[in-house]
């Protein structure tokens, strides 16, 4: 016998078995409250050596995230060097495609410096050797008008300035699919919320939260949804922030 189960005999008088204070703690990630009051983390003087490249990361004005990496191979890299250029028509770009919004202003040519912010650095488990941190947007050595975490960071002093802290948290919604001969299809058919689809898809979702906690975001609530023509989804919710950062 590998291992006693429990018996509807073991259970207490009130139909529970002997109950945990709390569910055991996995790991530590890094909390929103471990952050300075300025909204930022300990910021460092210089990339790390181990970094072979880092990612230099913005959101822009369609809501997607792009980056540009910046080469360190085990150089000396002071936080004054570690950014990119790029070009201000990147702010005018819509979600669909490459090709500039009209209209807006932003030219090809001129140039602003995404500066990484240190103390946003983070180790991709995903990616050995590579590091990504957020970029703020500057131009002629001050915040630039369309960097959206320079408009960000300005309304969390507004904000703190009227004693008010913000907090916010997100769902995620994505599907998992498999591959068959000649096409793609999800990985199963069951309903929602289903316990066996928990089962089915147990190891890459385990994988996908522990690359999460790796990164400094923490995995609240996880559940099977479904999408559009029964296609099955996951949905799942980080903790919420216990204040909005720029981070």
């Amino acid at each position: 016998m590998a291992r006693k189960s429990l018996e509807l005999g073991d259970l207490l008088a009130d139909g529970s078995a002997d109950a945990l204070n709390e569910v055991p703690p996995a790991r530590k990630s890094l909390e929103l409250g471990d952050l300075l009051a300025d909204g930022s983390a300990d910021a460092l003087n210089e990339v790390p050596p181990d970094t072979a490249m880092l990612r230099i990361a913005w959101c822009d004005n369609a809501n997607l995230i792009r980056a540009k990496s910046l080469c360190i191979n085990a150089k000396s890299t002071p936080a004054s060097e570690a950014f990119v250029s790029i070009s201000e028509v990147m702010q005018a770009l819509p979600v669909m495609y490459d090709i500039a919004a009209e209209e807006t202003g932003l030219s090809h040519i001129g140039e602003v410096h995404l500066t990484a912010d240190l103390s946003s650095i983070v180790p991709l488990p995903y990616a050995p050797g590579q590091s990504r941190a957020m970029g703020d947007m500057l131009k002629d050595g001050v915040p630039w008008a369309c960097c959206p975490r320079s408009f960000l960071k300005r309304m969390i002093a507004r904000a703190k300035e009227m004693r008010l802290a913000v907090k916010g948290a997100f769902e995620n919604e994505f599907y998992l699919l498999k591959s068959v001969p000649g096409e793609v299809e999800p990985v199963d058919n069951t309903t929602f919320a289903s316990t066996h689809a928990m089962d089915i898809s147990a190891d890459v979702i385990e994988d996908i939260i522990q690359t999460l906690t790796a990164q400094g975001i923490t995995a609240e609530q996880y559940y099977p949804s479904r999408g559009q023509a029964s296609t099955r989804s996951r949905s799942g919710t980080p903790r919420h922030f216990k204040r909005v950062t720029s981070k």
